[in-house]
């Protein structure tokens, strides 16, 4: 059941800036758009941006305030921003800058804005003709595949603008104005990202994206309506839970190393090496196409995002297309730190080295390494591949520290993922007639969730992203937004007698949610019913 109350619309402070000066405004009908415009005495108006920073990339950014006005007008300013693309085909094609509303520093998340409150994002937009890329180039494909904008969503987490929605650049030197819906369950905006990430094209090396950004602007909604979000209750399937729960993380990596795998590696050993995981829950692949569960293998550890900061890794991939198959993906990199590696072993190469599709995913998956380079895939069905990865390549997986850092975790890959989760039900590693590893999770633990003589926690999202479930228990989910929530009751009766059970309200990046286990549902042993409700009522 649903219940929630309305509330006042205008009620507290409401950040507003006014040209680029922060103040605080009681709200009033009259709630005002948040507009950066620029002047002359901008918070930005220095060389290198204080609130302006480059994130990530192998390409090159400058940052600058000029008297390049969208208006004509000479008292006023934008933002400059100048990209210079690197050469060579193993260099990380891609720039990413973000902007602080705030002004005041990189990742400052001082001044942040509620998306439920704005309709739209609009600013100016001049594409600099000395730019020396073919515009064509930096628009078509990639990521995003557009003109490349966003927001930022945390310290470290990205909302993207849809596809749909990115600017389409115009090389005629003149400023074109461009506004993108916001979606009110996007997560809180403190700050914008300009960024694109490419292939490699030879045509790019060398060359510049220059352009200009004027009259940040967020449409304030003056016709503010709190939805009304929908609940839905699933029980909890057995298993160690993991939901992709960073607001804003389309690549975000939850998940768990195993300390007894460390000490064990394939590469030297006259045993053959095993990694098996059981799937029981994964998301739907054809409304969550492109989530994926993992295996990482690297000889370096210690990040929650072995695949991208490491030299060297295996990387095997299970997704579910949209027909219900599960696909496993075999790729590697070597050699090739803080990127996604190159050529068709590359991450984002042209392909896997070897693919292997089931009839599902859910079941046993089993990763053998029976020599330094040869591998076999088995899937839940029954079916499998064989292959190798080659010596050259298996030679850079020579343990240097005496470990093989060993991952188990999940990926969403699309802001539309975001909020969902799947189960392992099992892990285990064998090195020939060893038992390295073999957990199914038997014991939840609220405090560590995970046996800390057998896991490490890798999260990028937190402890939100993890649970461990061995009991009769239930996920109770909404969607946000969930405007001014006070938080969840539950009853036995739907008519009557609701109470808060204090449960602790967790969020799921687009959704937010409780986890009721046997502890709570004891006290509820005929029927439980869950409902929202606020005390902001007018």
């Amino acid at each position: 059941m649903k219940a929630i109350r309305k509330i006042p619309l205008h009620s507290g402070l409401r950040p507003v800036l006014l040209g680029t000066v922060l103040v605080l405004a009681a709200c009033s009908a009259l709630a005002q758009n948040v507009v950066l415009s620029f002047g002359t005495n901008s918070i930005f108006a220095t060389n290198g941006l204080a609130g302006a920073w480059q994130w990530w990339g192998g390409a090159a950014t400058v940052r600058e305030w000029v008297t390049n006005d969208a208006a004509g007008d000479p008292t006023s300013g934008s933002i400059k921003i100048t990209v210079t693309w690197p050469t060579g085909p193993t260099a990380d094609y891609q720039y990413s800058v973000g902007l602080a509303l705030s002004g005041v520093s990189s990742y400052d998340l001082g001044v942040t804005l509620n998306p439920l409150n704005y309709t739209n994002f609009e600013f100016d937009l001049l594409w600099d003709t000395n730019s020396t890329i073919n515009i064509t180039n930096h628009m078509v494909g990639g990521d995003p595949n557009g003109f490349g904008f966003g927001f930022v969503a945390t310290q470290y987490g990205q909302t993207w603008a849809p596809n749909p929605n990115q600017p389409v650049l115009v090389n005629d030197g003149q400023w074109h104005h461009y506004t993108i819906p916001i979606n009110p369950a996007w997560p809180v905006i403190p700050g914008v990202i300009f960024k694109k990430y490419m292939g490699y094209n030879a045509a790019n090396e060398g060359t510049t994206s220059i352009f200009y950004v004027d009259n940040i602007t967020f449409d304030y909604n003056t016709n503010l309506v709190v939805p009304k979000p929908k609940m839905f209750a699933k029980q909890a399937t057995k298993g160690l839970n993991l939901t992709a729960a960073q607001p804003g993380g389309q690549y975000q990596r939850n998940g768990v190393r195993s300390i007894p795998a460390d000490s064990h590696y394939w590469v030297g050993n006259t045993n053959p090496v095993t990694y098996s995981l059981n799937i029981s829950e994964f998301p739907n692949g054809a409304a969550y196409g492109g989530f994926q569960s993992h295996l990482f293998l690297s000889t370096d550890g210690g990040t929650t995002e072995p695949d991208w900061n490491n030299p060297s890794v295996i990387f095997v991939q299970f997704q579910e297309n949209g027909s219900g198959q599960g696909v496993c993906n075999f790729r590697f990199k070597t050699n090739s730190p803080n990127s996604n590696g190159v050529g068709s072993s590359g991450f984002f190469g042209t392909g896997a080295i070897a693919q292997l599709t089931a009839s599902s995913i859910i079941g046993t998956w089993n990763v053998s390494f029976s020599n330094d380079s040869h591998v076999t895939i088995v899937a839940p069905d029954g079916t499998g591949t064989n292959f190798d990865m080659g010596a050259d390549a298996a030679a850079w997986f020579l343990p240097v520290t005496t470990s093989m850092a060993t991952y188990f975790g999940c990926q969403p890959n699309s802001p539309a993922n975001i909020g969902q989760r799947m189960v392992y039900s099992e892990i285990k590693v064998t090195d020939g007639a060893t038992v390295v590893v073999d957990d199914t999770f038997p014991v939840e633990d609220p405090s560590y969730e995970v046996d800390s003589s057998l896991w490490i926690q890798e999260l990028d999202a937190g402890v939100n992203a993890i649970k461990v479930v061995d009991q009769y228990a239930f996920w109770v989910d909404w969607n946000k937004p969930d405007g001014f929530l006070t938080g969840v009751q539950m009853s036995d009766n739907v008519r009557t007698g609701w109470t808060d059970p204090g449960l602790p309200i967790l969020d799921f990046g687009t959704l937010r949610g409780i986890y009721a286990g046997t502890n709570t549902l004891v006290n509820f042993p005929n029927a439980a019913y869950f409902r929202l409700y606020s005390t902001n009522s007018p």
